[in-house]
């Protein structure tokens, strides 16, 4: 485990899948710690894939992969390139695991910087395979809500129309849901999670505050480069994840072809992409 840290917040990343674990500030945990019986997750991240892939798995020039939901490196331990105080870089190669899976040659970092009260992680994808890449990523930060998601809004800087994409099981439907029109704060039901996942693409706003209404204590998540933010809850549980994406699950009709599944984002040969967001705590 690695721990950053400084006047404001304390910070633990795990090796294992780069996972942020932890966020401290005066002495209150930010994040939920993984409780095996109600989800073993904590900040998973989601690459080479975001989302459940049709059947397990894709084609690419005509071979077929099968993968598991989110990818694999939430499975893979990470080596620490580098750390400090404040900043901790971690790597990930492909292996013949990974191979097996997803053929190319990569180098995924997963970068944390700690500033005053704010966590942010980057993204850096490098593609060493002589062909294009195609892959997607994203964040699943779990946060705490103890007093329940009842008590909670999420706030957007600008007014949206929030129109949910739906799903079938793990796999995205042609029709979408209006949870909220013309709106900048979104109340926290319990009701919505019953549907699974909020899916939220074309969003006016890049970030997004997380607020309780009664005891005023807020996160606000900046996510300048994700097409869509999703909000994961299971009725009942003490957290709720904020989750923005470059990439989606396949849809119920696709035919498994990987380069035409949404928001999938392609690489050119010892090209290099990055995706940033940042945790603020207030």
């Amino acid at each position: 485990m690695v721990t950053l840290k400084n006047d404001i917040l304390s910070v633990k990343i795990s090796e294992l899948g780069a996972e942020l674990k932890s966020i401290v500030k005066d002495g209150y945990e930010y994040i939920w710690q993984a409780d095996p019986q109600i989800w073993s997750g904590s900040s998973p991240i989601l690459f080479p894939l975001c989302g459940a892939s049709k059947d397990g798995k894709y084609i690419l020039d005509g071979k077929e992969y099968n993968i598991p939901q989110h990818g694999f490196a939430k499975f893979k331990t990470f080596e620490v390139e580098s750390v400090t105080d404040t900043k901790a870089v971690f790597l990930l190669k492909e292996d013949d695991e990974t191979l097996s899976m997803f053929p190319f040659k990569f180098e995924f970092r997963a970068i944390f910087t700690l500033k005053k009260n704010a966590i942010k992680t980057e993204y850096k994808v490098k593609n060493l395979t002589n062909d294009t890449m195609y892959f997607s990523v994203g964040s699943h930060e779990a946060l705490v809500v103890p007093e329940g998601i009842e008590d909670y809004d999420i706030i957007f800087p600008k007014k949206e129309t929030l129109e949910s994409m739906l799903v079938n099981g793990p796999l995205i439907q042609k029709h979408k849901m209006l949870i909220a029109k013309n709106t900048n704060v979104l109340p926290m039901y319990d009701k919505y999670f019953l549907l699974d996942t909020l899916i939220f693409g074309g969003l006016n706003s890049k970030s997004a505050i997380l607020k309780n209404r009664k005891t005023e204590r807020a996160v606000k998540i900046d996510f300048p480069d994700a097409d869509y933010f999703l909000i994961w809850h299971k009725p009942s549980a003490p957290y709720i994840c904020l989750e923005p994406w470059s990439g989606m699950a396949d849809r119920e009709d696709s035919d498994y072809d990987i380069t035409k599944r949404d928001s999938i984002i392609s690489l050119g040969f010892n090209k290099e992409y990055t995706n940033t967001h940042t945790v603020t705590i207030f």
